[in-house]
């Protein structure tokens, strides 16, 4: 990577030499990584695959646009892969026909020119830093969230979430918090918790010929703990199958034998 690229951001002339099928969830974002919306749905007629792009910092307002106006792929800043557009979509976006939806259907509302505002007021810097201080206020004064390790990134009204958190409930808690914080047009996550993993790797576990030899599985902060019964023979083929099959996961380890007392058929 170029030295004098910014820490987070992927060079131009990298991304344009990548290819991707537009999906559903794609954040669009010009050359410079300015914000243009997300792609809302893929329309695929024989004239050429089109995209309903919901535009950036308003609500409920779309722009119909071809696929062939994108031009590359960049991962960060918005984590997942994010679309980078030619220069001219950004000023076809600018003029033109804006929609919004009714009954699930496309209707023409106005001016493009007239509703496309960028950047806020107060610059892309100080909102940003708004948005990020009421997203981790809120995480921390909720239950589900509070005290978890959940980092915060924020770029231009984009919120993205990622880290570890214990449940799938204080994930999707998460993620509703930032969809709520002032500023935010789009919010995105890849918050990793402890109960998915777990369930990951039990799964994997009770596939295994040796699942009988496994008293329980736990998972904190996405290292992994498997406790053996006192008579099993588990080697270390075995727990590194395990660690693979369970993405996600950055450490699995054996815990001391338990006495088997009674067998009940479950993993715990």
């Amino acid at each position: 990577m170029d030295p004098s690229t910014p820490p987070g951001r992927a060079p131009m002339e990298a991304a344009t030499h990548h290819t991707h099928d537009p999906r559903s969830g794609d954040v669009v974002v010009d050359r410079e990584q300015m914000p243009v919306g997300i792609v809302n749905a893929v329309i695929r007629p024989p004239s050429g695959v089109r995209l309903v792009v919901a535009l950036a910092g308003i609500r409920d307002r779309y722009v119909v646009v071809p696929a062939s106006h994108l031009s590359g792929v960049v991962e960060p800043p918005f984590g997942p892969a994010t679309r980078i557009v030619s220069s001219s979509l950004r000023h076809d976006i600018l003029g033109g026909t804006v929609y919004r939806r009714e009954m699930g259907r496309l209707v023409p509302q106005g001016s493009r020119a007239e509703q496309v505002r960028f950047p806020p007021p107060s610059g892309w810097e100080a909102a940003d830093n708004q948005s990020q201080a009421e997203v981790r206020a809120g995480l921390a004064e909720a239950v589900l969230t509070a005290g978890e390790p959940v980092d915060i990134d924020a770029w231009h009204g984009v919120i993205h979430l990622h880290g570890r958190i214990s449940t799938d409930a204080g994930a999707i808690e998460a993620l509703r918090i930032a969809h709520g914080a002032s500023g935010v047009w789009h919010a995105v996550t890849t918050v990793i918790s402890d109960e998915a993993l777990r369930m990951r790797l039990r799964r994997h576990v009770q596939r295994s010929e040796v699942a009988a030899s496994v008293a329980s599985i736990s998972v904190n902060r996405g290292d992994g703990l498997v406790t053996p019964f006192e008579d099993a023979n588990l080697d270390g083929a075995i727990l590194s199958d395990w660690h693979v099959g369970t993405p996600g996961l950055t450490t699995l380890t054996l815990g001391p034998p338990r006495p088997r007392e009674r067998v009940t058929g479950r993993i715990g």
